[in-house]
């Protein structure tokens, strides 16, 4: 009974012990960068803590790159299939007759996207909603996991 309890504990904080195992695996990942700090002058400190801030700094610009990049797309994305009339394939994606005869009975590309969005996009706001949610879900675990990892580094 009492593993099962844990069992139970572990399942409704699964999260939280996921966040602590990696922010410790990374501790101990840093943990010989950190050792070769000590006993150094100000200025060698001083080198390696602006080496990370960059290394952090750049992996950020580079997340906020590819997520303009991914946003800028599915923008392009949505705007094609709201205007497109008909379905248009590739040679190679044509396919077989009953593909093809599968197409022709399928609305156009514009109408689908009318009846998925509404009348007014108010389908698209949920989407957006729960993508926001998720990237600052992974964007607040990536904060803790760091500072927990700073945190085991310092003891």
């Amino acid at each position: 009974m009492t593993t099962l309890l844990a069992l139970v504990v572990l399942w409704q904080f699964r999260i939280v012990v996921v966040y602590v195992l990696i922010s410790l695996t990374l501790a101990a990942a840093l943990r010989p960068l950190v050792n070769r700090l000590d006993g150094r002058g100000f200025v060698v400190r001083a080198a390696w803590i602006l080496l990370y801030l960059v290394t952090l700094g750049s992996f950020g610009f580079l997340l906020f790159l590819t997520g303009e990049t991914a946003i800028n797309e599915i923008q392009q994305l949505a705007h094609t299939v709201s205007v497109q009339d008909a379905w248009r394939l590739p040679i190679w994606l044509e396919g077989s007759s009953f593909q093809q005869a599968l197409v022709a009975w399928l609305p156009p590309p514009s109408k689908l996207f009318e009846a998925v969005t509404g009348d007014q996009g108010q389908l698209v706001l949920p989407a957006i909603l729960g993508f926001t949610q998720g990237i600052g879900g992974v964007v607040s675990g990536v904060l803790v996991i760091l500072f927990l990892s700073l945190y085991w580094s310092i003891n």
